[in-house]
């Protein structure tokens, strides 16, 4: 003999038509079937921890899935911060570079200078160049 059982409810029927009926008034479905040898005890305890296993394996699964997606958040904000002290750094050694390119024009410009002033002490300090620097004197 056939027993059915409601998937929803405790209720059980031994006529399909009675089930049925249920099943309507109640708005519940049918799930599954048993025969009447099956020791109702152990397999309803099964059918339990099977459920309360897949509802806990689905709270994890949800858990872990919170975790990887707040990681991933978090990845996210590391990464536009990341890039905006780039920029900040493209920026300054665009500055930098700018500022190094002046420094060197300035110090060719004393170390022309320093050898323009060289060549004079050396013209001056020279015998020619001291008589040629009397003699304009003189002449004015």
């Amino acid at each position: 003999m056939t027993e059915t059982e409601c998937g929803s409810c405790s209720y059980r029927g031994k006529d399909c038509d009675e089930l049925r009926q249920h099943w309507e008034e109640a708005g519940h479905s049918p799930l599954r079937e048993k025969t009447a040898e099956q020791p109702r005890g152990r397999g309803r305890k099964v059918r339990i921890a099977a459920v309360a296993g897949l509802g806990l394996a689905a709270a994890v699964a949800g858990a872990l899935a919170l975790k990887k997606a707040n990681e991933k958040a978090e990845l996210a904000r590391e990464k536009a911060e990341l890039v905006r002290e780039k920029a900040e750094l493209v920026r300054e050694n665009a500055e930098l570079a700018e500022e190094r390119d002046e420094l060197q024009t300035w110090a060719c410009s004393l170390v022309a200078q320093l050898a323009e002033a060289l060549v004079r002490i050396d013209y001056l300090e020279s015998s020619t160049g001291a008589g040629k620097t009397l003699h304009s004197y003189r002449q004015h």
